[in-house]
């Protein structure tokens, strides 16, 4: 107990009419231990006298316990002593709950079956910063013991009361999780806690135990059509922008020229900016993901393929070392196009919680493709979110159209191919790999697993040199882009 403390408890104990009166106070010196009032330095003043009590009590383990108890007894629940309760709840945890209720407490919690590792683990999570494991805190009544010790932290927050709550939660037996929040229930006014405040406590522990997805580094790149790209006796222009994203509250520009340039010059200005991002942040490297916004004519075009210059490899492709993949730039840019897309992102979130991949995936042949038909099945199913095309949609002009109806319907995942040279050698494995990869056990693995057939694809024809994967998220947005700045669309 600190010298403020000390202070404010020594003023709670004198607004007692039992500890104001020397008289009374005596009789409460007398009531307690022979070892504790024998060894107090008595003292006319009443303040100094109190204070003298208080340290004296101090020097033993259930010293003040034993005091406030005996002031208790002769002032009842006066407001005084109300006053003491509450100061010493901001001071001590332990002192102001009963030895039947702290009983109840190791009882009840005696139920919950724990390892010692998950009783540690869950006594450091209830501990405050500053405050240390102690060596000898491996039993559910040690680290008990250890915990009403603490006094309340700020924010309201008290340790012993926390570690109850988080065995409640973290037990599989529901009678014994009842119990052991009925006795925070009973702690609470003894605690000065409200409804609110445990409301709050129990979430917070929920929260602390939801695994947290950690989102891996991302590298967004605009690619906008120039309004000139209508000149088709003109090379076609673009714009670039190139931003790190980190999460929605961290995202920063990279690259912000506006300058039109052709598609070609974009490899090269890509590895640049690669290069000077590798620079300052060494350690986002081996995680990151490239996410090219591509224009609907754009969308099948084979960034994955791409290359930058590596010291031991000399040339390395861009989806062999990092993840790739593509998404639709008219659909972030046009609010109109979000509604089912937010839809279908927000239904894949949930159901990849509680279902396979088979159960949101589509196969799509060329004999079953009608564009029309297509947008119809897919706003009309709830659980298709991802879409297997087992042929190159962009070899015809209809099937052109084809990827603008998939865009519309709000499909967030879709897979295909593109062309290849040896196309007879090629389409043997290709609709066979399409199939197997979109079937996968976890839909949220596919970007993992196409990257790993791009690391594969050695010989020319490997179908791992010729997918593209749309995977587009509507909450991971550039800065212009935005939920927080111009777009209709909202973080959850």
């Amino acid at each position: 107990m600190n010298p403020k403390q000390k202070a404010e408890l020594v003023n709670a104990l004198l607004a007692c009419p039992t500890m104001g009166n020397r008289h009374m106070r005596d009789a409460v010196v007398d009531d307690l231990p022979d070892d504790i009032k024998n060894n107090i330095s008595r003292n006319s003043a009443d303040r100094v006298d109190v204070a003298n009590i208080v340290k004296r009590c101090l020097n033993y383990a259930d010293g003040i316990k034993e005091l406030i108890e005996i002031v208790r007894i002769y002032e009842g629940d006066s407001i005084p002593m109300q006053k003491v309760d509450e100061t010493i709840a901001n001071i001590y945890c332990l002192h102001i709950v009963s030895d039947e209720l702290r009983a109840g407490v190791f009882s009840k919690a005696s139920r919950v079956t724990l390892s010692r590792d998950e009783l540690i683990k869950l006594y450091r999570a209830s501990l405050p910063p500053g405050f240390s494991v102690r060596d000898e805190a491996e039993t559910l009544w040690s680290v008990l013991d250890h915990l009403w010790d603490i006094p309340r932290q700020p924010n309201n927050r008290f340790p012993v009361f926390e570690f109850v709550e988080r065995l409640a939660f973290h037990t599989i037996n529901q009678d014994v999780a009842s119990e052991l929040r009925s006795m925070t229930g009973q702690m609470a006014p003894y605690l000065n806690l409200q409804q609110a405040d445990i409301n709050r406590i129990r979430a917070r522990i929920e929260a602390e135990a939801t695994p947290t997805q950690m989102s891996p580094p991302y590298l967004l790149v605009e690619v906008s059509p120039d309004p000139n790209n209508r000149n088709r006796d003109k090379e076609k222009l673009f714009s670039v922008y190139i931003s790190f994203w980190k999460h929605r509250n961290d995202t920063r520009y990279l690259h912000t020229d506006e300058t039109p340039r052709p598609i070609k010059s974009i490899p090269p200005l890509l590895e640049q900016i690669l290069t000077a991002f590798a620079n300052d942040f060494p350690e986002e490297m081996p995680d990151l993901t490239i996410e090219f916004f591509l224009p609907r004519e754009l969308i099948s075009c084979e960034v994955d393929q791409w290359v930058k210059q590596d010291v031991f490899l000399g040339e390395i492709k861009l989806g062999a070392d990092h993840r790739v993949v593509v998404r639709s730039w008219e659909r972030a840019t046009n609010p109109t196009l979000q509604g089912y897309w937010l839809k279908k992102w927000r239904q894949f979130q949930t159901l990849a919680k509680i279902a396979s991949a088979q159960n949101m995936v589509r196969i799509c042949n060329r004999r079953t493709h009608e564009p029309r038909r297509l947008y119809n099945d897919l706003i009309g199913s709830e659980h298709t979110i991802c879409l297997g095309l087992t042929f190159m949609p962009t070899d015809h002009p209809s099937e052109g159209r084809l990827l603008s109806e998939i865009l519309r319907a709000g499909m967030p995942i879709a897979l295909w191919p593109r062309p290849c040279d040896d196309v007879s050698r090629y389409t043997r494995g290709i609709r066979a790999k399409i199939r197997a990869l979109v079937s996968s056990e976890n839909l949220s693995d596919l970007p993992r697993l196409i990257q790993a057939e791009r690391q594969q694809a050695i010989d020319s024809t490997h179908p791992g040199n010729y997918l593209t994967l749309l995977w587009d998220d509507p909450y991971r947005l550039p800065l212009k882009l935005n939920p927080k700045s111009n777009t209709r669309l909202q973080t959850p």
